[in-house]
């Protein structure tokens, strides 16, 4: 099969929201998209396990047989157009310049014998907070190793905690929604949790406003919040499929 490398736009319909991607892989070909082929994105997979295949639009913008790195530096260049970074309409998480290098055979990366400022470092806690010092430079009362170890020490980045912490991450900044949605809470807690868990609710919230539970500051943040995701909900439709002509 021929090596076809190309960009393609998908559309959740549930959540009204776009990604735009590249897939240059050396057995690729536009015909695997949606096939054989449902992105690299964990958003995307996420989003597939919560509302199936069938919630996508997709469709092949670009080709470029037999050159990645073309597809690779429109993939860049679409995504910088479109501002995808900063807008919450996008499921894109961020820039594909890093990913340039594996084809730039030849060319060393740019900070190549550069010394690291960090190097050489190594965590102190003094019982309260940690920091990074030169061993021969360690205040008096501090002692060597980090105050807590990391949850996700010792973990390799294929574990599932891995994985699903970095989905939850993802999902948070770009306001997807939770695999537990729709479900009780006693589907999810159990039921001596669940009836627990409600009537602690029940007594820290019954009849309390907004201004009650969070302050003046935060609940007036809170309701401009939703106000403005609603609207946003308003004013973007699939008419962004447009706005991608040409890309």
């Amino acid at each position: 099969m021929q090596h076809i490398p190309y960009t393609y736009l998908l559309y959740c319909k549930p959540i009204k929201k776009y990604y735009y991607g590249v897939r240059y892989s050396k057995k690729c070909n536009p015909k695997d998209l949606w096939q054989s082929y449902f992105s690299s994105s964990r958003i995307i997979h996420y989003l597939i396990e919560v509302y199936g295949k069938d919630a996508f639009y997709y469709e092949v913008r670009k080709i470029f047989p037999g050159d990645p790195n073309a597809a690779l530096k429109w993939e860049q260049k679409v995504l910088r157009r479109l501002n995808v970074n900063h807008k919450i309409k996008w499921l894109n998480q961020g820039l594909t310049g890093n990913v340039l290098a594996l084809y730039n055979e030849g060319q060393e990366p740019w900070n190549k014998g550069v010394p690291s400022k960090q190097k050489g470092k190594v965590f102190f806690n003094n019982g309260k907070i940690q920091k990074l010092f030169f061993p021969n430079e360690c205040p008096v009362g501090w002692v060597k190793g980090r105050l807590n170890k990391a949850w996700n020490a010792g973990l390799d980045k294929t574990d599932d905690r891995m994985y699903n912490n970095a989905i939850k991450a993802a999902a948070s900044r770009k306001g997807l929604p939770s695999k537990l949605k729709g479900r009780s809470y006693e589907e999810i807690h159990g039921k001596e949790r669940a009836a627990t868990l409600r009537e602690n609710l029940s007594v820290k919230y019954k009849n309390k406003t907004y201004e009650e539970i969070h302050g003046e500051e935060r609940a007036t943040m809170i309701k401009l919040k939703q106000s403005l995701s609603r609207r946003k909900e308003i004013r973007y439709g699939k008419s962004l499929w447009n706005e991608c002509a040409g890309y």
